[in-house]
């Protein structure tokens, strides 16, 4: 009898912690173990930069993910999906940018690009009302007028946990 009140317990308590993440705009956990295997290689300022533009999305399974923190979603959700291969075609083929040295100062929230599981892509990512664009480790700051456009079509993930 000790053992199912303590199985019952157990399992209340983890449906209580969930819930109180889920209410709190917490949830869900993300745990990011992956590593990214491309970039965008050297570039100066005045270069013309297609960071996308070596991949071919006629091929494979995608996934996009944007992973918005507690700053940049205020009446949103933390963790957004797309697997649509039209969209992230549409989202990534026309995204072209002259470079110009520029970074965003505090850019939380990210952009990750999976083909077949497998990371091709990450970059922090501005996602609001004003403008939305990409900041990267390789070529610093880029907006883009149509990302909102294709962020919108992301879905809403409302697993408690998620492993990149």
């Amino acid at each position: 009898m000790k053992v199912k009140r303590y199985t019952i317990f157990c399992i209340l308590a983890v449906v209580l912690v969930f819930g109180f993440l889920y209410l709190t705009g917490n949830a869900p956990i993300v745990i990011d173990t992956s590593t990214e295997t491309t970039s965008v290689g050297e570039i100066v300022i005045g270069d013309t930069v297609e960071p996308f533009n070596d991949l071919d999305f006629s091929k494979g399974d995608w996934t996009a993910y944007l992973y918005l923190s507690l700053d940049d979603r205020k009446d949103r959700g933390k963790l957004y999906k797309c697997d649509d291969r039209v969209v992230i075609k549409s989202l990534c083929e026309p995204f072209r940018f002259v470079y110009n040295g520029a970074d965003m100062a505090t850019v939380n929230s990210s952009f990750l690009l999976y083909l077949d599981e497998e990371l091709v892509f990450s970059s922090g990512v501005v996602w609001n009302k004003k403008f939305s664009g990409f900041q990267s480790k390789d070529f610093g700051w880029a907006t883009s007028n149509h990302l909102n456009k294709y962020f919108n079509q992301f879905e809403r993930s409302y697993a408690p946990i998620v492993f990149f």
